[in-house]
Parts: C-alpha cells; structure tokens; sequence
C-alpha cells in the first residue's frame, strides 16, 4: 500500500483483533475519548483529521499492509 497521510503523524498503541485466524477480525478506536483527554490539543471542532493503519499480520505475505485512508472532520 501507498502511505496517503503526511507528516506530522500521531501513532498509536499496537491494536490486536482478537482473532488468530485469517481474514477476520476487526478494529476500534474511541477517537471521542482521545478527543476528550486532551492529548492533541490541535484536535478541535472543525478540524479534518487524515487517517490510515498499518496492518501486520506475521503470517502473511510482507507481513505488513497500508489500509485505504480516511479523512473526517472533528465535530462537538
């Protein structure tokens, strides 16, 4: 995959889906609360936030892939 974000970047913990098998799983992230805690004060109503993921999975082939990315505007 192509990295589709510029820098600066705010990278966050290793995230598992729980599951061992292939082609499942899922991801979540309580982008509201991290809001809220105030950890990125440039995170305020109005502003657009570019998103993207790097997925590893150790037994696939490059063990590793961008997904596609977002773009959401940050609101109340």
């Amino acid at each position: 995959g192509w990295i589709c974000v510029r820098p600066p970047y705010a990278k966050q913990l290793l995230t598992q889906t729980g599951l061992s098998t292939t082609c499942g799983g899922e991801f979540d992230f309580d982008f509201a609360s991290y809001i809220d805690s105030g950890v990125d004060p440039q995170l305020v109503p109005g502003e657009i936030v570019y998103a993207q993921a790097w997925v590893s999975d150790p037994s696939g082939v490059g063990h590793g892939t961008l997904t596609d990315a977002i773009a959401f505007r940050v609101t109340e």
